[in-house]
């Protein structure tokens, strides 16, 4: 029985803050199989990583979502009238 990739699995996902001041992503995913098993598992846009650039939609959905992220920490935070 062959073994084939059906997918993968994003595993983790860190953002960081660059040199630059750009807020960059770096994660770790999973290469799934037909039999739902990890085949391999790799990380992405850290320093020996493959690159994985982000589209226009997902990049606006990344700054929405830091955004968001900041405005709720600053109303936990009692920083903001909300």
């Amino acid at each position: 029985m062959a073994i084939a990739i059906r997918g993968i699995r994003v595993e983790a996902l860190e953002i960081k803050r660059s040199d630059t001041g750009d807020n960059t992503l770096e994660g770790r995913y999973s290469l799934i199989s037909t039999a739902d098993k990890v085949l391999a598992t790799q990380s992405f846009n850290g320093y020996n990583d493959i690159k994985v650039s982000m589209s226009v939609e997902t990049q606006k959905a990344f700054n929405d979502f830091i955004g968001g992220m900041k405005k709720d920490i600053q109303v936990v935070l009692g920083l903001t009238e909300e």
